[in-house]
């Protein structure tokens, strides 16, 4: 430990990127004279250093301290010129997957260099850039997640398995749809039975939500494989999985439906409210379905860990249940279901209250003449606008200030 005090920006990287490699944490106390020294030399430090530094704290899974982070994120707004395409990538890997900060001078100065040497980046950069600006919430109308894709979709048929799934997972998360008959759609085809199982489960979740026709062929005998690991999926992985099909349009066959469907319901307790709305709609779309006990107790999970639920999860949970034909419906469900309805009705709209309504005879819940006939006038009554309560609002403050107060 003697000997940190005297590192170069080398040194400190080579430090750091030795114990990232072996996948061993350095002890806090190596971590904070690293840190410390890192501060200290941050002026010394060129793009390569920065990349190595944020590599190896995103490898190790431990976020540096922010004095740290910070000057390395405005070092390198310092230095972007002299930035390889290689750490343009690799740092914004970095920053998204350790959630640092990026502040606006960052972004324009990163994408102004990145969109100029867009043409150079590789087949792993452009996949690695794609993916990252998607995790960060970027949208596609952002100019350089369009050249971006331009480029992917110029430079498709070098993908690897891995990188074209998180190129397709970016594009439908980005909610960015390439055409329809270009060759992505055919090297996506050609790659499918040479991907792992947690980038098949992606890539079928994109193309469903992105509404790719045609479905390519080999999905098919790509889940027969994937039907061997079930066992080895996380429950996210799973209700990603099982909802893939219904975006799809695709039915799974027998097996595969209820080893999903049995692994989700093992490990029910740990999906999220959305995920648990998410897998009981997908249920209700398929062919071969659990048995009612089993969804009983994936809606009596989702009861325990919802709150009041929103307009629209409130209208998935009707048509699915509807569709599952669970009848007679357990008091528990039943009571959840009509206090939902009772929530929620001064904000449906027409089409959202047929469908609840709809639900409600199939199941045969029995409602009050006041809910009913509430739920039949939903949405039918004009509503006030945002902008017309503005005016309103503005007019009345305009009034106000006209009275004026007497004399005292």
């Amino acid at each position: 430990l003697h000997t940190v005090d005297d590192f170069t920006p080398t040194g400190i990287c080579k430090t750091l990127k030795s114990f990232a490699t072996l996948g061993i944490p350095p002890g806090e106390s190596l971590i904070e004279r690293l840190t410390t020294r890192a501060i200290y030399t941050v002026k010394d430090f060129g793009p390569a250093q920065i990349t190595c530094v944020l590599t190896s704290f995103a490898m190790l899974g431990a976020k540096p301290k922010p004095q740290l982070s910070n000057l390395l994120m405005t070092r390198l707004t310092e230095t972007v010129s002299q930035c390889t395409e290689s750490n343009l990538a690799d740092v914004m890997w970095c920053v998204t997957t350790l959630k640092l900060r990026k502040d606006e001078m960052f972004l324009k100065t990163f994408e102004k260099k990145a969109i100029k040497v867009a043409a150079k980046f590789s087949h792993r950069e452009l996949a690695v850039l794609l993916w990252s600006l998607a995790k960060s919430n970027v949208t596609h109308k952002n100019e350089l997640v369009k050249v971006l894709v331009r480029e992917c979709l110029a430079k498709c048929d070098q993908f690897t398995p891995h990188e074209i799934a998180d190129v397709t997972w970016s594009l439908a998360t980005l909610e960015f749809h390439p055409d329809q008959s270009c060759a992505f759609l055919a090297a996506v085809d050609r790659m499918l039975p040479k991907m792992v199982v947690a980038d098949l489960i992606n890539t079928a979740w994109a193309f469903g939500v992105l509404k790719l026709q045609p479905v390519p062929a080999s999905f098919a005998t790509s889940f027969k494989k994937a039907s061997q690991q079930v066992e080895s999926l996380s429950i996210h992985q799973l209700s990603i999985f099982l909802s893939s099909f219904r975006h799809l349009s695709v039915q799974p066959e027998e097996p595969l439906a209820f080893s999903i469907t049995k692994r989700i319901h093992q490990m029910r307790g740990d999906l999220s409210s959305s995920s648990l709305f998410d897998v009981i709609e997908s249920l209700s779309f398929l062919d071969f379905r659990p048995k009612s006990q089993v969804i009983i107790q994936l809606c009596q999970t989702l009861i325990q860990v919802t709150g009041p639920c929103s307009c629209h999860e409130l209208v998935v949970f009707s048509r699915s249940m509807a569709n599952l034909g669970i009848h007679p419906l357990p008091a528990e469900i039943e009571e959840y279901f009509v206090k939902m309805i009772k929530l929620n009705l001064v904000r449906m709209n027409a089409d959202q209250a047929s469908t609840v309504k709809w639900a409600t005879a199939k199941l045969q819940v029995k409602l009050s003449e006041q809910q009913m006939q509430k739920l039949a006038e939903a949405g039918s009554s004009s509503r006030f606008r945002a902008s017309t309560i503005a005016v309103a609002a503005a007019s009345m403050v305009g009034l106000l200030n006209t009275v004026k107060q007497p004399e005292g």
